[in-house]
């Protein structure tokens, strides 16, 4: 039992520091992409903006973009940043989630409404992932389009989030389905 406590109390921490990594992911990014469009040579300088052109790629959770020149325009940086920024918050949410069921499960039962509440959520934030990606695809080919360098960039999301959500909410069921029998089980006794 106290090998186990250990674990749980290791990956306790582990969900917490990612939690904490991916918040400040997200700050970052949306910090980048406002001053890559507002202090183009600034962020050249600082960042290493050049390492990120001579790649070629820029990839967050499945959601991909593919530049074959140089140059990339401001306004497609500053809307992928802004798009992977809200993809980190949500994965910052779900550990958040993950880290409040395993803190509230650790002297009781994880079968309550919360848990239950928490796990929906999970589940959600998982759906939202691939949709967000999408939703910004889509717009960063119409801005692509409107500054005519549509020929030069390739986009692509990774759909396994709906999954994975899928897979969750599925779980939430079983979850609930505990907080009854329990609720039943405490009327019994």
């Amino acid at each position: 039992m106290i090998k186990n406590r250990t674990i749980q109390k290791i990956a306790r921490v582990l969900v917490k520091i990612v939690e904490i990594f991916h918040w400040v992911g997200a700050a970052l990014l949306t910090a980048a992409g406002i001053c890559r469009l507002v202090l183009p040579q600034m962020v050249n300088s600082l960042m290493s903006y050049d390492q990120v052109q001579a790649e070629g790629v820029m990839d967050i959770y499945g959601f991909t973009i593919e530049f074959m020149d140089h140059a990339l325009p401001a306004a497609i940086f500053t809307i992928y940043c802004l798009g992977s920024a809200i993809m980190m918050a949500m994965v910052a949410m779900i550990c958040r989630y993950t880290f409040q069921i395993m803190q509230s499960s650790e002297n009781a039962t994880p079968f309550t409404t919360e848990n239950v509440d928490r796990l929906k959520w999970i589940g959600y934030l998982f759906l939202a992932i691939p949709v967000t990606g999408l939703v910004f695809s889509a717009v960063l080919m119409l801005v692509s389009q409107m500054t005519g360098s549509s020929d030069l960039l390739e986009m692509s999301m990774n759909m396994d989030g709906f999954i994975t959500g899928l897979i969750v909410l599925c779980l939430t069921q079983y979850f609930a389905y505990g907080v009854s029998l329990e609720k039943e089980t405490e009327g019994l006794i």
